[in-house]
């Protein structure tokens, strides 16, 4: 299966704490991969790059087995753009 082929494909879920002014991303393309954060029951929760600003993003999964699955596709693609790992595999066991 492809990232893509995910149900939560593109993870719309980003948070931080904002004050006056200050904007969330609105879609996947607008962020870069950073550090996973905790894999969950069956979301993966990863920072992202947003302009010189940190956001969370949780990214909702099937299963905890496909949300440690992905997380290790994610710490792999770590810098880049989230939309660039729409395509790969979800690595097997």
């Amino acid at each position: 299966m492809k990232v893509m082929d995910l149900p939560d494909w593109p993870p719309s879920s980003f948070s931080r704490a904002i004050g006056p002014g200050d904007t969330l991303p609105t879609h996947a393309s607008q962020v870069t991969i950073g550090d996973i954060r905790n894999i969950l029951e069956n979301c993966v929760l990863f920072d992202c790059g947003y302009g010189n600003q940190t956001v969370s993003c949780s990214f909702f999964m099937p299963d905890r087995d496909t949300a440690k699955r992905v997380a290790v596709l994610l710490r792999a693609h770590k810098g880049e753009n989230l939309l660039a790992i729409r395509q790969h595999e979800i690595p097997a066991d």
